[in-house]
């Protein structure tokens, strides 16, 4: 996607921009020949995100010095609903951790948290309802603190790092109360080393928010301050976007209500256990790694069909839920950063949106048609991923039931490998995963691009499916995959769900026939 390349080339120190509708960059070292042959296969996805990216370079006013209290965004309004109907069920806590060899400076790392707080005024923001509606209120006068776990047999050895992580990653947060995230540390139980956990509450904070976070961090620690300049608090940004903002989403509205006219409440995979009356938000990971070869030949695939891998395996992705579910209307979501606006890219905040990608899987269809369709569609609902996606369900009539999510109950993702690192004087540290139970989806499929490696790691609601259905759901990705590889113009209903030695398998199973004597 174009996002995708706009981020690689930054990462890269390409700065892309247009030149009267042509796409131009800035660079000190050239282009590296990867980034070149992507863009030169996605320019025209490139120039498109870039075009709406400038039509949404609006000014946003500064707040009144003392003003204190602000409304919520769409997306903070819908998570805040979420919050209140499902209490401390609601998985919407966000975590990372490090493990460290040695014990940090706690003092040194408190300052440095209070320093990017005073920054980003967003972390020190509480939610609270007057008159009947929620607002976000900061708190003027606030001093975070590190929460240490005491370093006794008793407590420490207890439970697992793994045990402690899950646990604190999973405890709520009260939102009437500030802060909204918190920093913890305990002494690892199977090493001389130490673990720093970060939680965060979705309703401050979004994946984006991680980089700015600790590349603030890791500023103040070396130097001592931290020298960028923001524009606008987030708080400016709510204010905005439910005045003047309304106005600039008119359009991106009819869209998605053209898009979506007509789509079912409902798309989710057949149950394996009757749907509760209320979801339960309990997740089960299982992962599967695409090996190199696999990986090295899905790049090179969808740089010769000329679209970026995320438009390809989304393709494959709502290929095999249309398959599997036997429905030719598919409808999966995707997060989209929702940072369109200028100068929001700098901030700390929920501005993550999720968007619904809508696919027709038609009869006449080969895989490169669709692939083709695929590529169009998601360049056009990418174009206009300002518009939350709580305002479409309104738009459409929909109303939020307590047994599932409107429109969207199946996600795909594609992430990148290493996007923060923690640096505290030169210790050495090491990111850790933080095993998590929740699900926001009740299926949700991650793909992990590890540059020679794809890890998918799938999130499954285990009170609706059995483990076995997400391992059979596996294999028909696999199967999938390597159907199209074989043969793209392929029509879409005869790619093969099964592998060829699971054909072979069943095909013994019917070989009944014996030879009796007479």
């Amino acid at each position: 996607m174009a996002h995708e390349l706009i981020r690689l080339a930054k990462s890269q120190g390409v700065h892309l921009y247009l030149d009267n509708g042509a796409l131009k960059y800035k660079a000190k070292n050239g282009l590296s020949k990867e980034l070149a042959t992507a863009l030169r296969s996605s320019k025209s996805e490139v120039i498109a995100f870039l075009q709406q990216h400038t039509k949404q370079s609006t000014s946003i006013p500064k707040k009144e010095a003392n003003r204190l209290r602000f409304p919520l965004t769409s997306a903070q309004q819908r998570l805040f609903y979420l919050e209140t109907l499902y209490g401390d069920k609601a998985p919407y806590n966000m975590a990372t951790a490090f493990r460290m060899s040695g014990m940090p400076s706690i003092e040194k790392l408190e300052n440095a948290i209070n320093a990017i707080i005073e920054k980003h005024q967003v972390l020190k923001t509480q939610f609270q309802i007057m008159d009947g509606i929620p607002e976000q209120v900061i708190s003027p006068d606030f001093l975070f603190t590190i929460s240490e776990c005491p370093d006794t047999p008793s407590i420490s050895n207890a439970v697992t790092d793994e045990e402690w992580m899950a646990k604190e990653a999973s405890r709520p947060f009260i939102l009437s109360e500030a802060p909204l995230f918190r920093v913890s540390t305990k002494a690892s139980s199977n090493s001389n080393s130490t673990l720093i956990l970060f939680v965060f509450h979705h309703i401050v904070f979004d994946g984006l928010s991680y980089r700015l976070f600790f590349n603030a961090l890791n500023e103040y620690l070396s130097t001592g301050k931290i020298e960028q300049v923001l524009d606008y608090q987030y708080g400016d940004y709510a204010a905005w976007q439910q005045t003047e903002g309304n106005t600039a989403l008119k359009a991106g509205e009819a869209y998605w209500f053209k898009q979506m006219k007509g789509v079912e409440e409902l798309n989710s995979l057949t149950p394996d256990f009757p749907r509760p009356d209320t979801p339960e938000f309990s997740g089960t990971i299982s992962r599967q790694i695409l090996d190199k070869h696999l990986t090295a030949t899905l790049r090179a695939f969808a740089q010769q069909q000329g679209v970026s891998l995320f438009t390809l395996l989304q393709t494959f992705f709502s290929l095999l839920i249309g398959r599997w579910t036997e429905r030719s209307d598919v409808v999966t979501g995707t997060p989209v950063a929702g940072r369109q606006v200028s100068g929001s890219e700098q901030l700390i905040g929920f501005f993550v949106n999720t968007l619904a990608l809508r696919f027709n899987l038609d009869d006449d269809h080969t895989f490169l048609s669709l692939l083709k369709h695929s590529k169009t569609k998601i360049a056009e609902a990418f174009r206009h991923q300002d518009v939350p996606f709580e305002r479409i369900v309104q738009q459409l009539g929909h109303e939020r039931r307590s047994g599932f999510s409107p429109i969207l109950q199946v996600l795909f993702a594609l992430h990148e490998e290493g996007e923060f690192q923690l640096d505290i004087d030169g210790i050495p540290c090491e990111n850790v995963v933080v095993e998590r139970s929740n699900i926001n989806f009740e299926l949700e499929l991650h793909v992990m691009d590890k540059g020679e490696v794809l890890e998918a790691t799938w999130v499954f609601a285990d009170n609706l499916f059995h483990e076995t259905t997400i391992t059979s759901l596996q294999e028909a990705l696999n199967a999938l995959i390597q159907g199209v590889l074989a043969d793209p113009e392929t029509d879409i209903y005869r790619l093969p769900l099964i592998s060829l030695k699971a054909e072979q398998t069943i095909a013994s199973w019917n070989q009944t026939g014996r030879d009796y004597p007479l």
